[in-house]
């Protein structure tokens, strides 16, 4: 029987987290949960303690991102608890009942215990298509990303120095670099809403026509310098990086100038390999 670990990490959304919770304790296949905490201000870890003694619990002492508390969070289930795999989740991040149960027999077929197994995530808890089997994938998010721990020994945690965004994608290409494969597995489904396209504006200059989705300036910083340095750090070229950063800055030189600096900052960080939480959110 495979002991399976879920990884949650959380910052300042208790509610959520609550959710989370119930709907890992829940599960039909027996998972244990690890929650990492990145220095919440909402009493996150006193609640923890109160009401899930059981749970194991890391408590940061800055926030570190999501990128920091995966890597913490591994790192630690690695090195103290004695799960054959793990899950990556989100605080706001809810499985399905079988969830962990329908990605068990995948964990135990010779075809794909040496991969990644990834659930299917749906943005509507009201509604989804049917999907079932295993289809393989380029990466994964760090939602209902499943790991053995034999690939953790072999390649290590995910990278805690990007902060947000890319970090999945880095681990996902590392593995895929030490012959692991990766798929999504249509049986195992979590509801996580999907925010990439929230807010996204259509805008129009004459003839031209593009999409833009405003961020705060310390997302946008992440997001561009962390492509370039996933790149760098999976042996790709650095250029479609580049080129990308290059038709973000131009949409945001036209509508929403005042994040120019923060763009150019985060491409010339990404080029020069700058790494680390230098911009606090």
């Amino acid at each position: 029987m495979k002991n399976v670990c879920a990884i949650v990490v959380t910052y300042n959304r208790q509610a959520s987290l609550e959710k989370c919770i119930q709907a890992i304790r829940s599960q039909s296949y027996p998972t244990d949960i690890l929650v990492v905490d990145n220095a919440s201000t909402d009493g996150t870890p006193k609640y923890i303690k109160e009401m899930y003694p059981e749970i194991s619990l890391i408590q940061l002492d800055e926030n570190l991102g999501g990128a920091g508390g995966f890597s913490a969070g591994v790192k630690y289930a690695r090195d103290h608890l004695s799960a054959d795999w793990y899950v990556l989740l989100d605080d706001d991040a809810f499985m399905h009942h079988d969830c962990v149960l329908n990605m068990v027999s995948y964990m135990n077929d010779v075809n794909y215990a040496h991969s990644v197994l990834i659930s299917r995530l749906i943005d509507d808890a009201s509604y989804f298509e049917a999907e079932r089997g295993a289809m393989p994938v380029d990466k994964g998010t760090f939602v209902g990303f499943f790991i053995s721990s034999e690939m953790v020994g072999n390649i290590g945690e995910p990278k805690g120095d990007y902060f947000i965004y890319w970090d999945d994608a880095e681990y996902s290409y590392r593995a895929k670099n030490a012959s692991y494969g990766i798929y999504r597995v249509g049986e195992s489904i979590i509801e996580h809403k999907d925010w990439s396209g929230r807010g996204q504006l259509n805008i129009r200059y004459g003839p031209v026509k593009f999409n833009y989705t405003p961020l705060a300036g310390w997302r946008t910083y992440y997001l561009i310098r962390n492509r370039f340095l996933c790149d760098s750090d999976s042996g790709h070229s650095m250029w479609k990086a580049g080129l990308s950063a290059l038709k973000y800055l131009l949409k945001t030189m036209l509508v929403k100038p005042s994040n120019t600096v923060i763009v150019l900052k985060a491409m010339l960080h990404g080029v020069t390999g700058r790494r680390g939480k230098l911009i606090s959110p």
